[in-house]
């Protein structure tokens, strides 16, 4: 296949614009996972690290962190089984589909009729903007870079079959727009911008053209659904006050990608919200003035393009958020991610204007490569913000001195290390600012619990509770630690209120039917652990807990039956083979005994009870 010139010089451009992109996120590689719901989407979800039907089931059916982004959560499954809990793969694979978006985003421009130079300004452009760090550097965003993957190639898709009208490229398109949403419920402004599509193409828009989306709306709509349906609530904010929020996020995040400096990953909005508020009066006044510059340029068609991509792909969700939430989740750099692109395109044909411009051509080379060097080097900063817990929430602290969430998430990243003082710093330093809340209290009892101070632990969880009674989490945690300290009868009832406040609170269950198995109470500890299978059957230790009550009331078959389930659950189960090679032993099969007790050994060489008995075997 011979490539012509002029198709040599496009990809030459879009690799170049690749290894720029590459090498400008490429710190991103040594990055390690934050306790910003990297936590509860990745490394401490049990569906991610079981690679199953049962887990897919379920990643299919329920909703992370509010938010119903099974595909995001399925690539995570996938990763882990690959690479366990290894960082360095899932910054990569974030940068890599970041690129992918990229390359999509230089080819869709090439497909509305940008020459090649404004396609691969506006390409880099994108590749390399420092707004765009948050989504690409925090391992939980990549439901912005995969939704958005989907979303341009459903684009693409799209524009195929407007140019030659084949149903398949419909097909595709649709198909595209059903992974997009199974990523980010954000994906629902896409059959809206296909109908900007239509207006760019010349196409009228009419009944048939609206009709043509109404497949693209019942699907987006139905699947984004269940995500807005399970966090639906009471508004916080007047409809007025709503409209405000929205004209300042609405500027304020035009000011942070024309002059993205300070970026910040948890940003607060201003209060109160009102006009008597300059920053809100301010922000209506530059609305306005957007408005008049739209109107004079109202016969240019790409800046009419770029204002409408940005206002659907971007307003449906901060309206949403303002009105239901009225708090600081209405405003992100992630939330400029995909709406960018219209601005992007718009500048890159900016860019092919005035590169001719006899007036400034002499000065216009130099001057956009000021602004290209000053973004590779903004970007490639942003990604130090991301290296670690720590200077993630130290950068938002310069920002915000007072945020509480700063303090608590930072403290956490120094109890990881081990460095508990500093840790209680940032805990104390927060109370002080906060003195009433429950979660401090609870944060520094962990702390005091991991420094072995259980009496300072107890203390403070007693103070979380008289300050709010009705999180089961703070009972659980104090009945541990009572069980840590052998006061069972504290433990048991710690545990019957957090299981009060919550029926199907599995590690309540499972901690309690541990305490009724040693009191010999083996009719509750078997309630109780059935109840922890029927919520979370893949709770392996529980099976291994089970088979020991069962041994213990000489059921042995049914002892069996569990330690092959735990075993299926996770093979490298030690105690689980070590079980199974007594219950052989107590059946009399001498060689099976021998050869379960073996492999445990080999999975856990200290595991004193398998050897013991294989030395018993043995006649060692």
């Amino acid at each position: 296949m011979i490539i012509s010139g002029q198709n040599k010089q496009k990809l030459w451009a879009l690799l170049f614009i690749l290894v720029v992109t590459f090498l400008t996120l490429s710190p991103l590689l040594g990055n390690h996972f934050t306790n910003w719901d990297d936590g509860a989407l990745l490394t401490g979800n049990s569906e991610v690290h079981d690679l199953s039907l049962e887990s897919w089931q379920a990643i299919f059916t329920k909703n992370y962190v509010g938010t119903y982004i099974p595909l995001t959560i399925l690539s995570f499954n996938l990763e882990y089984a690959l690479f366990q809990d290894n960082p360095f793969f899932y910054y990569l694979n974030n940068v890599l589909l970041h690129l992918a978006v990229v390359a999509l985003v230089f080819v869709f421009a090439q497909r509305l009729g940008l020459s090649l130079a404004a396609s691969g300004c506006a390409a880099l452009l994108f590749g390399i903007h420092p707004m765009h760090v948050e989504s690409v550097g925090w391992v939980s965003q990549r439901k912005d870079v995969l939704y958005s993957l989907f979303y341009m190639l459903a684009l693409l898709q799209y524009w195929s079959f407007l140019e030659q009208g084949k149903k398949r490229s419909y097909g595709w398109a649709l198909a595209f727009a059903f992974f997009s949403i199974l990523a980010k419920p954000m994906a629902y402004s896409l059959p809206v911008i296909l109908l900007l599509c239509d207006w760019w193409k010349g196409k009228a828009i009419n009944a048939k053209t609206v009709v043509e989306k109404v497949p693209f709306f019942i699907l987006i709509g139905g699947v984004s659904l269940i995500t807005y349906s399970s966090n639906s609530q009471a508004s916080a904010l007047t409809f007025a006050q709503t409209l405000l929020v929205w004209a300042w996020v609405f500027i304020f995040h035009l000011q942070k990608f024309f002059f993205p400096y300070g970026l910040i990953p948890a940003y607060e909005m201003p209060q109160p919200v009102s006009l008597g508020n300059p920053e809100y009066a301010l922000a209506l006044a530059v609305f306005g003035l957007f408005v008049g510059l739209a109107y004079l340029s109202r016969r240019k068609k790409w800046f009419w393009f770029a204002v409408f991509f940005y206002f659907i792909s971007n307003s449906m969700i901060i309206l949403r958020a303002a009105w239901e939430f009225g708090n600081n989740t209405v405003t992100a750099d992630r939330f400029m991610y995909l709406p960018s692109l219209g601005i992007c395109l718009a500048l890159g044909v900016c860019y092919d204007h005035f590169k001719n411009d006899q007036r400034i051509r002499a000065v216009f080379p130099i001057f956009c490569s000021l602004i290209f060097v000053s973004l590779i080097l903004l970007c490639s900063a942003q990604t130090w913000v991301w290296k670690n817990n720590i200077l993630l929430w130290s950068h938002v602290l310069q920002y915000y001195p007072h945020r509480i969430l700063a303090y608590q998430n930072r403290a956490a990243g120094y109890a990881e290390l081990g460095l508990y003082e500093l840790a209680m710093q940032d805990l104390d330093h927060a109370l002080t600012l906060a003195p009433g809340s429950a979660t401090l209290y609870f944060c520094r009892s962990d702390i005091f619990e991991k420094k072995g101070d259980l009496q300072s632990a107890l203390r403070d969880l007693d103070r979380a509770i008289m300050l709010n009674a009705e999180d089961a989490n703070f009972y659980f945690r104090r009945g541990k630690i009572s069980q840590a300290l052998r006061q069972n009868d504290k433990a048991l009832l710690d545990y019957g209120l957090a299981i009060t406040k919550k029926p199907d609170f599995d590690r309540a269950l499972y901690n309690r039917g541990i305490i009724f198995d040693e009191a010999g109470k083996a009719d509750l500890a078997l309630a109780d652990y059935a109840q922890v299978i029927r919520i979370n059957p893949r709770h392996a230790k529980v099976y291994n807990n089970r088979a020991v009550v069962y041994i213990n009331l000489k059921e042995y078959e049914k002892a069996q039956d569990d330690l092959l389930k735990a075993i299926k659950i996770g093979s490298r189960n030690s105690q689980a083979y070590g079980n199974l090679g007594i219950v052989a032993f107590v059946k009399q099969d001498y060689p099976l005994a021998v050869k379960y007790l073996e492999q445990a050994i080999a999975i856990d060489p200290h595991n004193k009870e398998a050897r013991n008995l294989l030395m018993h075997i043995k006649g060692e």
